[in-house]
This record gives structure tokens, sequence and C-alpha cells, in this order.
């Protein structure tokens, strides 16, 4: 699965175990809408380099290349599912730009980027 989004920020690197480390990456994807996301991408081990090494910054346009995944588990006799997405790819689309509308559009068109109804207020 491909995200492309305005980079905003990462986060510090969390040491979990002796063997396993991690970071959070937040994009802002569909910048140019009017209900634009922002979502949190989870970066692991030997892959947290990447992100350095492909120089991009706060205001960037990029996309990362991630696996969404899924696990189950059980509460106090009560089945619970998460999910997390987990960022293996990180290419610069391209530079911060001076105001968002000028950052290209993500390569994907979904139900809300789509133009907006102008008597629609709703995000969905």
């Amino acid at each position: 699965m491909q995200l492309t989004g305005q980079l905003i920020q990462t986060t510090g690197v969390e040491q979990i175990s002796e063997t396993f480390k991690k970071t959070n990456v937040i994009i802002r994807t569909e910048f140019d809408s009017q209900y634009p996301q922002e979502i949190s991408v989870e970066c692991h081990n030997d892959n947290i380099a990447k992100l350095k090494d492909c120089g991009a910054a706060a205001g960037d346009v990029v996309t990362l290349d991630c696996n969404l995944r899924g696990k189950k588990y059980t509460k106090d006799g009560v089945d619970r599912w998460f999910n997390s997405i987990v960022m293996w790819k990180i290419s610069k689309v391209g530079s911060a730009a001076p105001s968002q509308q000028t950052a290209p559009s993500t390569a994907t068109t979904t139900a809300a980027s789509a133009t907006p109804d102008p008597d629609d207020d709703f995000p969905f």
C-alpha cells in the first residue's frame, strides 16, 4: 500500500526492547481538500534510518510504502482487534511548498477527496 502526503513530523525513537525500536511518521494526506487527514505511520528498526536518508523535512511531500497489519487480542474475556500501518520505504516527492495548494496531489482518489457539494458540510 502507498500513502502520499505532506510530512508533518517524526516522533522520537522509542527503544521497546533490546532488539526492537520504533518511531512514528505523521503525514497529512488529501491536504488539498476541505478535510485533510493526518495519519500516523509506524517505522521500525533498520527502516528508521531510511527517514534520514531520504532527506525529507517537515512540509515536504513524501510517498510511504507500507503494510497494513492487524492483530487480535483478548482482554477480560472480550476479543478485540487493533490495526497498525508500518512503513518499509519512503521517497521524497517534492520540496516544502509555500502554500499547500502547490503540492502535488495523491495518485489515488478517495470519496473524501472529491469536490465537495457546497450544500453538504459533512466530512463523509
